[in-house]
């Protein structure tokens, strides 16, 4: 017998074997080729090929039609058997196959005439012995060949002469072309598995490059990369992306969820804000059925971890930089208002003697009795204007701290039921009604009842003045993380987002001319600050404004 392998027209087949395993795309599309490849070179009828990766294994077997023949495929696990074994214990009696097995010196098995009643009921879908249109193939050859250190394959010959294989041919055509068949197999994984690495490094790549441009808004830089993202796995077609992040959505083009999936979570500095989703829209692809446990490679979660890694980068670099610029504005705030308060505290300082004169010389002028009525309600115009002027300014001393604190035990409860004594008839002539909801719980700590008092008063005469058609003005207090904290909330218009980032800025004021000085919120603010709280605004979601002051305990509980 003519030795195949070196036939002119099989090396010819050979080489182009090597050429399919560069260019074929899929398992299916691959096995399709080398099945009409190989059935054109030997005289058998039926090929099987069985494949392991690790622990699992693809069986392909072929299926002939009017003028082709194709692959189709079955995978599951094979755990630590030997393939060779798994495969021809599964073709019925172990101890009848072996008393008809035959063995070369190289391990290689065929039967030469196996009888079908002993296989039991063939599987219609992947047959072994008979196929599903009833063909026996009594005559078997099993040739065990490497695809690396750890994997292997096995290439099953079925004919349906009885006593078609002997040992000659065994040795001379199937087990040379099984280990070339091997080596095709290997050298189409190394292919493919360059092919999806220079992918996903290219995702990488790109997603880089446009991290690096200035011009992205955050928004735009994510969109990019969710569109980027199902290039780089090994099904495109059916991959679709995800990207989630403080819960606003990114998805790529045509997106749709599968139970097939990968995902990583985005984690900035201990803090989970998102993650990155990949997802298979179909179960089959090229003829493959994608099992939930093999459907995605292990480089392609290695990549998902990558990009996972880059949106981190990128959102940190983003809070770094907006974190950068809040301090600029922070500084630019402090360093504007030290000059403010210097500003005021000379001018309070000027316009205090002369004003305290004219105070007191209105007020002996109106002593006297024998004032005209229209001098008298000229001069109660001018002690009026001086008294408010008077107020002024020492709300500006108030403002640059030039009044000293007169620390003492405050129960803050107690404070803002003396506060609403004062503005209750206020509040009932405009319609008003007020919640209270002070926190029983709440300790008595070291402070100046008079600056809690004008806080109190300031934040809801604020909430009075804008609710012109009256509303409700909640109050709470509550012990939070060791600090004490005082919200008030209204039922107002709330706070214009263009002008919420001035409103403790000293002398800015939305009201009109003589009805507001615009340091009610600023004197609020300082005060807060020198008792090293904080003071938040913002607007409510159904209506109105909110403030929230928190006050650490630390060191000033009773």
């Amino acid at each position: 017998m003519k030795n195949l392998i070196f036939h002119p027209e099989t090396i010819s087949t050979l080489r182009e074997l090597l050429q399919i395993a560069c260019s074929s795309s899929t398992r299916i599309d691959f096995m399709d080729k080398i099945f009409n490849k190989l059935l054109n070179i030997i005289d058998a009828d039926a090929l099987d090929i069985w494949v392991t990766s690790d622990k699992v294994y693809y069986h392909f077997h072929s299926v002939f039609l009017e003028t082709d023949v194709c692959a189709q495929m079955k995978t599951g696990f094979i755990d630590n058997k030997k393939l060779i074994d798994f495969v021809i214990y599964d073709l019925g009696d172990k101890k009848y196959l072996e008393k008809q097995i035959k063995k070369t010196e190289a391990g290689s098995l065929w039967i030469e005439n196996l009888v079908p009643n002993l296989t039991g009921t063939p599987d219609e879908t992947f047959p072994y012995i008979v196929t599903g249109n009833g063909i026996h193939y009594p005559s078997q050859a099993f040739v065990e060949f490497d695809i690396n250190e750890t994997d292997k394959g096995l290439l099953q010959v079925k004919s349906i002469q009885p006593f078609f294989f002997n040992k000659k041919k065994v040795e001379k055509v199937y087990e040379g072309l099984g280990q070339f068949l091997g080596i095709v197999i290997s050298y189409r994984r190394l292919h493919f598995a360059l092919g999806e690495r220079i992918k996903e490094i290219t995702c990488l790549y790109n997603i880089n490059h446009i991290t690096a441009s200035l011009d992205y808004s955050i928004n735009d830089l994510f969109q990019s990369i969710v569109e980027m993202l199902p290039e780089a796995f090994q099904f495109p077609e059916i991959t679709k992306a995800r990207i989630i992040v403080d819960n606003h959505s990114f998805v790529s083009l045509g997106f749709k969820k599968g139970s097939h999936f990968i995902s990583e979570k985005i984690i900035v500095k201990g803090e989970v804000r998102g993650r990155v989703e990949v997802f298979y829209t179909n179960y089959h692809y090229g003829g493959v059925y994608l099992s939930k446990d093999m459907a995605f490679l292990y480089e392609e979660q290695q990549l998902l971890q990558g990009v996972s890694r880059e949106l981190r980068q990128i959102l940190e670099r983003r809070q770094d930089e907006q974190d950068k610029k809040n301090l600029e504005k922070q500084l630019h705030h402090a360093d504007r208002l030290s000059t403010v308060g210097q500003l005021a505290a000379g001018i309070a300082h000027e316009i205090n003697e002369p004003l305290a004169n004219t105070l007191g010389f209105a007020q002996l002028i109106q002593k006297n009795p024998d004032l005209s009525d229209q001098i008298r309600k000229d001069i109660d115009k001018i002690v009026e204007a001086s008294l408010y002027a008077r107020e002024v300014i020492a709300t500006l001393m108030l403002f640059v701290r030039q009044s000293p604190k007169q620390k003492d035990k405050i129960n803050l409860n107690m404070v803002i039921r003396n506060s609403f004594s004062l503005l209750e008839s206020r509040c009932e002539k405009s319609n008003i009604n007020v919640l209270c909801e002070l926190s029983p719980e709440l300790p008595l700590f070291y402070g100046d009842s008079a600056q809690f008092q004008q806080i109190i008063i300031n934040l809801i005469v604020n909430a009075i003045q804008e609710m012109t058609d009256g509303g409700n003005i909640l109050v709470k207090t509550e012990l939070h993380n060791e600090c004490i904290c005082l919200i008030v909330e209204d039922s107002g218009k709330g706070i214009p987002l263009d002008v919420i980032d001035n409103i403790f800025d000293p002398f800015f004021t939305t009201k009109d001319v003589g009805k507001g000085t615009g340091l009610g919120l600023s004197v609020v603010h300082g005060i807060i600050k020198s008792y090293g709280g904080s003071i938040q605004v913002s607007n409510r979601l159904e209506q109105g404004a909110r403030f929230e002051i928190n006050l650490p305990l630390t060191g000033e509980k009773v």
